[in-house]
């Protein structure tokens, strides 16, 4: 598997996490925690790296990233 697709792949399944939790929540009511917040930005954060980082590294996308970076620190550990 390219490594791309696994970046893709993983995108998704981050994404349709925090989905699950967004259509719960909608349906029955509830808060919307910070891990579903955190799930939604490391699929842009992954996005990010497998699509169009290469192409806009220095430009707004490139910002995005480094934001998204930095929001996501010490999140995973």
């Amino acid at each position: 598997m390219s490594a791309r697709r696994e970046k893709l792949l993983a995108a998704a399944h981050q994404a349709s996490v925090a989905t699950e939790v967004l259509l719960r929540v909608a349906s029955e009511g509830g808060e919307v925690d910070e891990d579903t917040l955190e799930k939604l930005a490391d699929a842009a954060k992954i996005l990010i790296e497998a699509d169009v980082m290469a192409e806009d590294a220095a430009g707004e996308t490139g910002q995005l990233h480094a934001a998204l970076s930095k929001f996501l620190e010490g999140w995973a550990s």
